[in-house]
């Protein structure tokens, strides 16, 4: 019988407090599933038992090294988003700074009008 992880079917978004504390805790050697299902966020719709029921089955190494390498990539382009982040906003501040009339009067955007059916003469 094939077990794994099947967290994303229980968990909205993969990425959001629960399933980060989930995995994060699963990469560190956790196994324990009342321990695991503990990290469940107040604001998550599965229960419990479902997010136990879903975690049944992860004592295999090699997708405990897959979860590994996933998320070392997801840690490195949150950090890489938090850099340009910081980046966006230090020159949105330095061109609020040199215009008197800051960053909220920048020219509104262009939109191109609906065209209609044109008659072909």
């Amino acid at each position: 019988m094939k077990r794994n992880l099947q967290l994303h079917h229980v968990v909205s978004d993969i990425t959001g407090v629960t399933g980060v504390r989930i995995i994060r805790a699963i990469v560190a050697r956790e196994r324990d599933l009342d321990v695991l299902a503990s990290y469940r966020d107040v604001r998550c719709c599965a229960s419990v038992e479902t997010i136990k029921a879903a975690l049944n089955g992860i004592d295999r190494p090699e997708h405990i090294f897959a979860l590994s390498q996933s998320l070392d990539i997801y840690d490195f382009h949150q950090s890489k988003m938090l850099i340009c982040d910081r980046q966006l906003e230090s020159t949105l501040a330095a061109s609020g700074a040199d215009n008197e009339h800051g960053p909220s009067h920048l020219p509104r955007a262009r939109t191109k009008a609906k065209q209609g059916q044109q008659a072909l003469v």
